[in-house]
């Protein structure tokens, strides 16, 4: 039968939960505002997007991913993209 969809078709949903201590954290109110690394605006709830930082000391290689704001992210993307198409 065309258009139906077959049984699998559907991807399951697994549901977990969470415990006490995992739940508290997630309701935690943030003690220190978070800042745009680009700009220091404060930002309001989770950050739109994250900057990638990589650097090496010796043998061991070290991450960051800072916050950024909104409109630093739609700067930086743009920028990236123009700097994309000039290579």
């Amino acid at each position: 039968m065309a258009g139906e969809k077959q049984a699998r078709d559907y991807t399951p949903v697994i549901s977990v939960a969470i415990d006490d201590v995992a739940h508290a954290a997630l309701r935690e109110q943030r003690k220190t505002p978070t800042l745009c690394s680009v700009c220091d605006v404060e930002i309001k709830g989770e950050p739109t997007s994250t900057g990638l930082l990589m650097w090496t000391r010796g043998d061991e290689t070290r991450f960051d991913e800072p916050p950024i704001c909104s409109e630093c992210a739609k700067t930086l993307n743009v920028s990236a993209m123009a700097r994309w198409e000039e290579e």
